[in-house]
């Protein structure tokens, strides 16, 4: 399972830059007291925020000011110790003004009140919850999650939940009629939504998926090794090429890399290479992760919060591979196990 790294906290806003706004999250939790904790965390303008609040007699309340709406997360902790898997975490959206959150018991059951826009995301979510509930195959599930998404960005154009219900389905879409008709659906939007901030990042998302897709050349870019060495991808054709974005903190990414050791091990001195590709910000954690899994293959990081390379390939999760031919041209995306093994067995000799 991929580690995600931001799911729809990548639709932050529909709109531009403006002015601050005050906002107020305030509820009860049923009646908990000390120790128990309430965790907020969202991100705005690619920085993340968090607070926390003791509760007493379930009472709690965060306020601040955004210039836009935002997803966030709220995470109840009954011990006040710092959040673990598994959540007990309700997504909603701070809108300008007052949300109010209540529940008997649970914040991942906690009703919402005092935002259109969250009374909208509500809907959409209990959509996807009565989906979960039926025996589908994951084929099936995947084409029902489709039509609810495609269905909610009709029903609901000027919606900022509907950039997130189109992304959605772009996350699974891998043909070129696909994504063209997500761009029809899209265009169906309300204008002011279409060409708001957030609005113009999605559609700008949609048409560098449409450059991913299997049989598509792919996008060239440029990062340091460890040495501070310029590599660009361009520079590896003639060979194919197995491109892999991790990260140190990730463990499925770290448990990944003991089969992707095995697997350079058996192809190594023949027509593949492997690049690895960090989206870490820390130098010192990704070397040691390096060092730390035997990665004896070309490793590059630009260190930076947003990494390019995983900018421009639209990674929202890592471990995420890429398989390419000696050209460049884009042959699997996230194949792993005996299927990448398979595949390399007929295609490197």
């Amino acid at each position: 399972m991929r580690f995600i790294i931001a799911c729809c906290l990548l639709l932050l806003s529909a709109t531009g830059i403006g002015q601050r706004n005050k906002f107020i999250i305030k509820g009860r939790i049923g009646s908990l007291d000390a120790p128990a904790k309430m965790y907020l965390r969202y991100s705005s303008h690619k920085a993340s925020h968090h607070d926390s609040v003791i509760l007493k007699r379930g009472v709690f309340q965060f306020s601040g000011t955004i210039d836009e709406p935002v997803m966030a997360s709220l995470f109840l902790s009954t011990n006040g110790k710092p959040i673990q898997w598994p959540y007990d975490e309700l997504m909603f959206y701070i809108d300008t003004g007052t949300v109010i959150i209540n529940s008997a018991d649970s914040v991942k059951h906690a009703l919402i009140k005092g935002s259109r826009l969250n009374e909208a995301f509500v809907k959409y979510q209990e959509q996807f919850m009565q989906l979960r509930l039926k025996a589908l195959s994951h084929e099936a599930l995947e084409q029902e999650a489709a039509i609810i998404n495609s269905n909610f960005a009709r029903q609901h154009p000027a919606s900022l939940v509907s950039l997130t219900a189109i992304r959605a389905i772009s996350n699974d879409a891998e043909t070129l009629p696909a994504f063209d008709s997500l761009l029809v659906l899209f265009k169906g939007l309300d204008k002011n939504l279409q060409s708001g901030k957030k609005g113009q990042e999605l559609y700008q998302s949609l048409q560098l998926k449409r450059k991913l897709l299997q049989g598509m050349v792919a996008p060239d870019f440029k990062q340091p090794d460890s040495t501070g060495r310029q590599v660009s991808l361009s520079s590896l054709r003639g060979q194919y090429v197995l491109l892999d974005f991790w990260a140190s903190w990730c463990k499925p990414c770290r448990a990944a890399n003991k089969a992707l050791v095995k697997l350079y091990d058996k192809y190594s001195g023949r027509n593949l290479i492997f690049l690895g590709v960090s989206v870490d910000t820390r130098r010192d954690a990704w070397l040691k992760a390096v060092k730390d899994d035997q990665l004896a293959w070309l490793q590059l990081c630009d260190l930076q919060r947003e990494n390019l390379a995983a900018t421009v390939y639209q990674i929202t999760g890592v471990p995420t591979t890429y398989l390419l031919d000696p050209s460049g041209v884009i042959i699997a995306r996230d194949i792993h196990g005996k299927a990448l093994e398979d595949l390399l067995e007929q295609l490197v000799k």
